[in-house]
């Protein structure tokens, strides 16, 4: 009879944990989305990097290349998806206010055939998806990262 009790104590103990682990993540993502909504208007650096190469852009040559509202339209990135997807990213794009990292996205590459339509308002280029980095959500608004990546792929060449 005692070792029942253990057993359950130690599932209540565990869940528990999940529990507090799940609430501590997702007031973390609350508050970086407040921060992102608050701040984007003053990001004054945009950084571009593909692991071996980066490019920064300050001031007004940043411009064309910040988000004016970059959580429009965000959703869960779910472990399924990930199946699609190469685990390094492609591209990583950060977001800078007076040389703090506001936020950073990833940009994933599909490595196969996506099963459904669902997932392509989150593809640029039929090909890439935006992912923020560290939170498990993608973005859907990405005109200005394309016109980035573009400038980056023109710079490269």
């Amino acid at each position: 009879m005692k070792k029942r009790w253990m057993i359950f104590i130690s599932i209540l103990v565990v869940i528990g944990i999940a529990a507090w682990n799940m609430y501590n993540q997702n007031q973390k993502q609350q508050k970086a989305t407040e921060d992102i909504l608050n701040h984007v208007q003053q990001v004054d650096e945009v950084t571009i990097s593909n692991g071996e190469k980066s490019m920064t852009f300050k001031g007004k040559e940043a411009t064309p290349f910040i988000e004016s509202t970059p959580l429009v339209h965000i959703e869960k990135y779910e472990r399924t998806d990930r199946n699609y997807f190469e685990k390094e990213p492609r591209f990583i794009v950060s977001y800078k206010v007076k040389g703090k990292t506001l936020y950073a996205v990833e940009l994933l590459q599909l490595k196969k055939k996506l099963p459904n339509d669902w997932l392509n308002d989150f593809l640029m280029n039929e090909h890439l998806l935006v992912k923020w980095q560290g939170y498990p959500m993608m973005f859907s608004q990405h005109e200005a990262i394309q016109r980035l990546v573009d400038a980056f792929n023109a710079k490269e060449k």
